[in-house]
């Protein structure tokens, strides 16, 4: 029977969502002992073992994902602009205001509105037809 595009060839396969019995029988024994684990962890920290402390510190103190920009940046309506707005990114990056991804992101966000404004300059003003 030849492939025929966008139809499955095991459509009565894998049911969505099922997941593997390793993974699941792992999951079961980890759960099993999660309370004499998380012990350990927390006895390692005391220690000070850096990669427990690291698993406890992100548990008391998780990383805030999609949180308001601590820093303003200017119009983009040039590419002097986006200059500026590229070197107040960087420089907030290296003080450590903002993480990396953070400043990818901003940085991303420059870049499109600086093709925003160009494009906006560079249409020729309508004309009305008579």
């Amino acid at each position: 029977m030849p492939f025929v595009k966008g139809q499955s060839g095991n459509p009565a396969g894998r049911p969505r969502g099922s997941r593997n019995r390793k993974t699941l029988a792992l999951e079961a024994a980890l759960k099993a002992k999660a309370e004499e684990v998380a012990q350990a962890i927390i006895r390692h920290a005391m220690r000070g073992k850096p990669a427990a402390m690291r698993l406890c510190m992100e548990q008391i103190w998780p990383i805030h994902r999609d949180r308001p920009c601590p820093i303003t940046l200017p119009p983009i309506k040039s590419a002097e602009d986006a200059q500026a707005a590229t070197a107040e990114v960087l420089a907030a990056m290296y003080e450590g205001t903002i993480r990396t991804d953070e400043a990818e992101g901003l940085l991303a966000a420059v870049e499109r509105q600086l093709k925003i404004a160009a494009g906006k300059s560079a249409r020729a003003p309508a004309v009305a037809a008579r």
